[in-house]
C-alpha cells in the first residue's frame, strides 16, 4: 500500500549530493517498486512501440539492444507513454542530445501527469544534436510528496538517476539514431493534418499537426481554421517550426496547415482535419473510478432544497450522482436571488468541517467557471443555508447546477473543488448534479419578439445590433466565458449599432445590450 507524504525526507539532500556526481557512463537509476500499478506499460516514439510492464524487481529495464527509434535533427516527433493506475503518476524522458553519456537537466522532457493511463508530448530534435546512436531514458514516478508535476524531476537533484518519488515507479532505456537534416529547397510536400481528438469540449486543449516528411529542415508552419466547412480559412496563432499547434474551440472546426520552405519561399497546404464539438451535457467533469470522491465516511449531503427541489440524498457511486433526469428543472430568473439549503452529514472520523458550494453553468459552455461559484457554508451534521444570485448576463434556458460537499475548512474551500478530489488522499466528499431553467425575461422577450436584433451570428469581423422603432440602443458589452469584459461600445439614442470583433479569438461570448427599456443578453459565436 502506498502513502502520500506531506513531510519531505530529511536525508534526501545528503543522498542527492552523493547521486549527483558526474558519470563516465549512463547512471543506473535508483531501485523502484513498479509492482503497485506504477509501471510503464508502453512507450511509442519515432519508430519505437514497446509494450512492457514491471519486468524487474529494481524497476529498471534496458531496451537499448532491442528497441530503437530514428529521428532527424530539426524535426518534431510525438512521445506517448502509457502507465499503470497508480493514482499520481508523473512521466518524464531524457535524451542525450550531446552524446556525452550523461543525462543533463537541459535534456529533460516533461511528458505529463495522470492518475493512470496515457500521456504524450511533442519533442523537437535540436539541429545541434550530435548525430549517431544515443540513449533515451523514460521514467515514471509516483508523486508521493505531491510536488508540482512539471518540476518533480528537478526539485531533488539529478532526476534521471535518483528516486524522486517515495520508492514507486519505473525506468526504461532506449536507443535513438539521430540523422542530420538538410536545408529544404523548392516546393514542400506536406502530409495531411491530424488532430489528437476527433471531438472535444469547449475550452479543452488539443493538438493539430502536419509536417513535411523526409530529412529536410528549414520549414515554417502556419495553422489555419475554418468554422464554415472549409469555405473560409483564417490564420490561427503564429507560425512555428514544428508543425504542431495547441488549440481549443467552442464550435466544430476544420484545420489545415500551410508549410513554407523558408529558403525558397514556396508553400504547400495540407489536407484538412475536422474536429467535432461535443454536446454540453457530455462535457461536465465528474469523479471517476480512478479519481473518486469518498462519501462513505459521513462526508455527505443528506438533503438539497432549492426552489421547488427538495431531494433527500444518499452517497452515490464514486461520490457522484447525476439527478439531471430525475427532477424537473428548477425555475430561476436572471437578476433574482434564491435561497438554498444543504444538510450535511456527521463525518465518521471526527472531522469538524464540511464545506458546501454550488456552481451553475450560467454561460452554458459545459464547464464550471470561477465566477459561477457560490459558497454556501461550512458546518457539521447540520443544515447549511445561503443565497444564490443569478446574474443578469446568464443565458436563457436549461443548464447544469452542481452541489458539492467536501471535508475541507472554510478557509481552504474554493472554486477549485468543482470537478473531483484535488488529490487522491484528500477525497472525502460528494457531488450532486441538477438542472435549472434560467429565464432572462428581457433577453427572451426582446430578442424573440424582434425588439432587439443581433446579426450575423456566428460573426467573424463585425456584429450588428438593431432595435425596433421607439427603442433606443445605449450600449453593448461583450463578455468572455470567464466573465471578463472584452469589448465595449456606447450609442447615443441609436436605432442600430455595430462592433468590430475581429481581434477576438474564436469562441463563445455573451453580449449584453442595454436599451432605454432594460438590458438583454445573448450568446455570440465568434468565428
Amino acid at each position: 500500500m502506498k502513502t502520500t507524504f506531506t513531510l519531505r525526507k530529511f536525508f534526501l539532500p545528503a543522498f542527492i549530493a552523493i547521486s549527483s556526481i558526474g558519470y563516465s557512463q549512463y547512471c543506473t537509476p535508483d531501485p523502484l517498486n513498479c509492482s503497485v500499478d506504477d509501471e510503464i506499460q508502453n512507450v511509442t516514439f519515432a519508430g519505437i512501440n514497446n509494450n512492457s510492464g514491471c519486468g524487474n524487481d529494481d524497476g529498471y529495464s534496458d531496451f537499448t539492444a532491442t528497441a530503437a527509434g530514428n529521428v532527424v535533427t530539426g524535426q518534431t516527433y510525438t512521445l506517448t507513454v502509457t502507465v499503470g493506475e497508480g493514482q499520481g503518476e508523473v512521466v518524464a524522458a531524457y535524451i542525450d542530445f550531446n552524446a556525452n553519456n550523461s543525462f543533463e537537466e537541459s535534456e529533460l522532457i516533461y511528458v505529463g501527469a495522470t492518475p493512470g493511463g496515457t500521456v504524450s508530448t511533442t519533442v523537437l530534435i535540436p539541429e545541434s544534436a550530435v548525430t549517431g546512436a544515443t540513449r533515451m531514458r523514460v521514467r515514471n514516478a509516483f508523486n508521493g510528496f505531491e510536488d508540482p508535476e512539471e518540476t518533480l524531476y528537478t526539485d531533488w537533484g539529478d532526476g534521471a538517476c535518483i528516486d524522486v518519488s517515495i520508492g514507486f515507479g519505473e525506468t526504461e532505456d532506449y536507443t535513438l539514431n539521430i540523422t542530420a537534416g538538410t536545408q529544404c529547397s523548392g516546393t514542400p510536400d506536406i502530409g495531411a493534418a491530424t488532430a489528437s481528438v476527433t471531438s472535444v469540449c469547449g475550452g479543452t486543449d488539443f493538438t493539430v499537426s502536419a509536417v513535411v516528411s523526409g530529412t529536410a529542415i528549414g520549414f515554417s508552419y502556419q495553422l489555419q481554421a475554418s468554422t464554415d466547412g472549409g469555405t473560409t480559412w483564417t490564420n490561427t496563432g503564429t507560425a512555428n517550426s514544428t508543425g504542431t499547434f495547441t488549440v481549443s474551440q467552442s464550435v466544430a472546426t476544420s484545420y489545415q496547415v500551410i508549410a513554407t520552405c523558408v529558403a525558397s519561399n514556396q508553400t504547400d497546404t495540407s489536407a484538412s482535419v475536422a474536429v467535432a464539438q461535443n454536446g454540453i451535457a457530455d462535457c461536465y467533469c465528474t469523479p471517476t473510478a480512478t479519481n473518486p470522491l469518498n462519501c462513505e465516511d459521513g462526508d455527505i449531503m443528506t438533503n438539497v432544497t432549492f426552489g421547488a427541489l427538495n431531494n433527500t440524498t444518499t452517497c452515490g457511486e464514486n461520490g457522484y450522482t447525476n439527478y439531471s433526469a430525475a427532477f424537473d428543472a428548477v425555475e430561476l430568473t436572471a437578476g433574482q436571488t434564491y435561497p438554498i439549503s444543504v444538510a450535511v452529514g456527521p463525518s465518521g472520523d471526527g472531522w469538524l468541517d464540511e464545506s458546501v458550494g454550488v456552481w451553475i453553468d450560467y454561460n452554458q459552455d459545459g464547464s464550471f467557471d470561477a465566477d459561477e461559484f457560490t459558497y454556501v457554508g461550512t458546518g457539521l451534521a447540520e443544515t447549511l443555508t445561503g443565497n444564490i444570485v443569478i446574474p443578469e448576463t446568464a443565458l436563457d434556458g436549461n443548464t447544469r447546477m452542481r452541489v458539492l460537499v467536501s471535508a475541507t475548512t472554510a478557509a481552504a474551500f474554493n472554486t477549485t473543488y468543482a470537478c473531483s478530489p484535488l488529490t487522491p488522499t484528500n477525497n472525502y466528499g460528494e457531488i450532486e448534479d441538477y438542472v435549472v431553467n434560467i429565464t432572462n425575461d428581457l433577453a427572451t422577450g426582446q430578442f424573440n419578439n424582434g425588439l432587439v436584433g443581433m446579426y450575423p451570428n456566428p460573426a467573424q469581423d463585425v456584429v450588428n445590433f438593431t432595435v425596433k422603432n421607439g427603442v433606443s440602443l445605449q450600449s453593448a458589452e461583450i463578455y468572455n466565458i470567464t466573465g471578463q469584459v472584452v469589448g465595449k461600445a456606447s450609442f447615443t439614442s441609436a436605432a442600430e449599432g455595430k462592433m468590430n470583433i475581429s481581434a477576438l479569438s474564436a469562441g463563445v461570448y455573451i453580449v449584453k445590450l442595454t436599451t432605454d427599456q432594460g438590458s438583454v443578453s445573448q450568446r455570440l459565436v465568434k468565428k
